[in-house]
């Protein structure tokens, strides 16, 4: 996480805080204009239902923090893969798995967008078929005939 994203992840958190704060606040704030009316009700309806409309300003601060919030989860997150998983896999099946790469996160392998064996899972399981290693074995059985 750079310095930045950081800063706004911050900046975002606390305008936030103090946004939730300022509505909670602003709804304790009694609905009557005179302290010597009819005392509000407490009852479970009445944190469901609001009396009042909040204001504008906490409307937009809480707007700009969660704007910024999100602003620093996308700038924080790690390139995106490509879309097409068979393109992406058939470049690692051509240009080959690094694993010691992928173990020291080097930047130039991910750069070329290898980021490992998407297949690994499937092809280290117990009890599984490998297609293609018979595939071979029954094309290398057939030239022996």
């Amino acid at each position: 996480m750079t310095f930045l994203t950081f800063m706004l992840s911050i900046v975002g958190g606390l305008l936030l805080t103090h946004a939730i704060y300022s509505s909670h606040e602003h709804s304790l704030l009694p609905t009557t204009p005179s302290a010597t009316a009819l005392p509000v009700s407490r009852s479970p309806l009445a944190y469901i239902i609001p009396t009042t409309t909040l204001p504008l300003d906490i409307i937009l601060e809480t707007l700009f923090a969660t704007f910024l919030l999100i602003l620093a989860v996308v700038y924080s997150a790690a390139p995106l893969r490509p879309i097409r998983w068979n393109e992406w896999a058939g470049k690692i099946e051509r240009e080959g798995w690094d694993p010691a790469a992928e173990d020291r996160k080097d930047e130039a392998f991910r750069a070329k967008g290898g980021a490992g064996n998407v297949y690994r899972a499937m092809e280290e399981r117990k009890g599984f078929y490998d297609v293609r290693k018979a595939r071979k074995d029954f094309a290398q059985f057939v030239r022996a005939e």
